[in-house]
């Protein structure tokens, strides 16, 4: 269930690609197995499961300034997709290999938060944690570290514009951030579509709007059913979001599109 893929370095500057994914075989299944492949994608192989419960690997990673990684994902009880959904978090110090024991870091009373997206701030000294709420009756989470994930903020509601499911962010070359999700904004008119929320990262800590949003894709089938992007910013500034989408209005299936755009090229609100 929705396998991610990470590049990871181990303390002795050695790089491997590994992707983790929710369970071995069949749901319930041992938790989080993984391939791994140590010439960037040539070959691979299977890794053993690191035993953790979950309704999906992790959905996000991001590298501690001491050079271990932090790892978030979630579960519900028994590891299974029901409420109450909270965050947990776990940290390899061997590049991958090895994981410390889970514990819970975002548990919010009548709120399911899951999938979250950690990302640092563009100083380098704050972790931020987005997070899909499921019960989807308002507005998206959001915590922040100052020490490295060893304590994190009370999860707050995030903006309006930033309501949605599986956020995944780039930061321009110009300081701006672009952060690209599953539309779940309260009577927003592109629920449910694949959009990206254009700001800054302080937009985000105070709780501003932002700049403005933008609807990439039209998703045609069942509501709340398309995003989960994997999101990346080339050499020349075009910034590529690429997603599952029903993307026509036929009996065709589900396909997967890449989104290529510059942000000089999109219509801002005071443009029209």
């Amino acid at each position: 269930n929705c396998p991610s893929i990470y590049r990871m370095i181990d303390p002795k500057g050695k790089a491997r690609l590994w992707v983790f994914s929710a369970a071995l075989g069949k749901r319930g299944g041992p938790g989080m197995p993984s391939i791994m492949s140590e010439d960037n994608g040539a070959t691979w192989k299977e890794m053993p499961p690191l035993g953790f419960p979950c309704v999906m690997t992790f959905s996000s990673m991001v590298r501690l300034k001491d050079g271990r990684y932090l790892g978030l994902y979630h579960k519900g009880p028994d590891g299974k997709d029901r409420s109450p959904l909270v965050v947990l978090q776990t940290i390899s110090a061997d590049g991958g290999f090895h994981w410390s024991e889970p514990k819970v870091v975002a548990e919010v009373a009548g709120k399911n938060p899951c999938e979250p997206c950690v990302f640092r701030s563009p100083d380098g000294n704050q972790l931020c944690c987005l997070m899909r709420e499921n019960t989807h009756k308002g507005n998206s989470l959001m915590m922040f570290s100052n020490d490295e994930g060893a304590t994190w903020t009370k999860p707050v509601d995030t903006p309006w514009g930033l309501t949605g499911d599986r956020h995944k962010q780039v930061f321009t070359q110009d300081g701006q951030l672009v952060i690209c999700f599953r539309d779940q904004a309260p009577g927003s008119s592109s629920r449910g579509h694949f959009v990206a929320w254009v700001g800054t990262y302080d937009d985000i800590v105070n709780g501003r709007d932002g700049k403005y949003r933008v609807k990439l894709l039209h998703h045609h089938g069942r509501t709340g059913d398309c995003g989960y992007p994997g999101v990346e910013l080339l050499p020349d500034g075009t910034i590529v979001a690429t997603t599952y989408v029903k993307y026509r209005d036929n009996k065709d299936k589900n396909s997967v599109v890449a989104v290529r755009f510059k942000l000089d090229e999109l219509s801002k609100p005071e443009d029209k």
